[in-house]
């Protein structure tokens, strides 16, 4: 398997299981259903293989066919649950158009019916039917996969959420901040290319890249007025606080570098290391950005908002210096999107 692509010896070899969980670690459910139902299509004794995934809450049923001639166009239609599980038990034939009957099962995962799984034919015959039911366990071991992937990640996202709020608890600028700067950041991701690991990181360093302040005090974090030097180095501290304590978490370890690094300047003069150029983590340098831009446009304990047009003329300004000149270039084309308009609703 190279890349997305799913080649002919992955679809028609033996080493199924391995493509499967393969596509099952990488949260995508349609390409394992349609490998599956490809495979069933050969079967000597099938005329036509199905196999669909529940969407919308189990209300619209996504559905793709394989037949003698090849694949079938992919439709939607609309099913629930209740009677998608009572009309496909296994063993029990429907109505196969033009192919006979068909023989379809409900893909159950842990314990709700999440799509379904069939074979049509006048004569299918015994050993068909058993590789059938092999293919469906191994549809079936698939999606729990993602099914414990995807509540893996809703579990570190709560756990962010919990992270960030202590800090919220005690600034309240901070939760508009940290929820505007992980959807801008990860909006910049994606123009930029990342792919979904990297943006997952970035979501999660956008919510918990203040995390470090739980431990500034309150008389420096909340002073209404310039900050002293030495003040100044207390505040400075919180990236290295929270690079420290997101690196002892497990689901976090990867996040840590990119809170650790997000104040570093391209040209060398940030903190706490001073690192420059491509030595800064990309996340870290989106967020660089993304953070100054939303500190500027958001009214703060020492200062109102600045207008959005002065914050966009200081990042053109700061570009090659303070910023990536390439990163500060694409999150200012994501301001100019329509559906990225920034909306300063928040700022108080």
């Amino acid at each position: 398997m190279v890349g997305d692509r799913v080649s002919e010896d992955d679809l028609f070899g033996c080493d199924l299981v391995r493509v499967v969980m393969e596509l099952a670690r990488g949260g995508r459910q349609r390409d394992l259903i349609r490998v599956l139902v490809a495979r069933l299509g050969l079967l000597g004794s099938v005329s036509i293989a199905t196999g669909g995934l529940l969407e919308r809450d189990g209300v619209d049923l996504w559905v793709t066919c394989h037949g003698p001639g090849g694949p079938i166009e992919d439709v939607v239609v609309t099913a629930e649950a209740g009677v998608l599980g009572d009309a496909a038990r296994s063993g029990s034939p429907a109505g196969g158009a033009g192919g006979g009957p068909l023989w379809a099962v409900p893909l159950t995962v842990k314990g709700s019916v999440v799509g379904s799984l069939g074979i049509g034919g006048y004569a299918v015959s015994p050993t068909d039917r058993e590789r059938f039911e092999d293919l469906v366990a191994v549809t079936v071991l698939g999606l729990e996969h993602v099914a414990e992937r995807d509540s893996a990640a809703r579990s570190v996202m709560e756990i962010a959420t919990v992270l960030s709020s202590l800090i919220e608890s005690r600034d309240t600028y901070t939760e508009s901040h940290c929820v505007a700067l992980a959807e801008m950041s990860v909006g910049v991701g994606i123009r930029l290319g990342l792919g979904s690991e990297q943006l997952t990181v970035l979501n999660l360093a956008g919510h918990l890249h203040d995390i470090g302040k739980v431990s500034i005090p309150d008389e420096v974090l909340l002073k209404e007025g310039p900050l002293t030097a030495a003040e100044s180095a207390v505040m400075k501290s919180h990236t290295v606080i929270g690079e420290r304590v997101l690196s002892k978490i497990s689901s976090f370890r990867t996040v840590a570098p990119v809170v650790g690094q997000h104040h570093e300047r391209f040209d060398g003069t940030g903190y706490p290391s001073g690192l420059r150029g491509d030595g800064i983590l990309l996340e870290a340098r989106i967020l660089a950005v993304v953070d100054a831009f939303d500190a500027m446009t958001t009214t703060r304990p020492y200062r109102a908002a600045l207008p959005v047009e002065v914050a966009v003329q200081e990042i053109r300004d700061g570009a090659g210096s303070q910023f990536d000149p390439e990163v500060a270039g694409m999150f200012l084309v994501y301001l100019e999107g329509e559906e990225a308009q920034w909306n300063p609703s928040h700022s108080r």
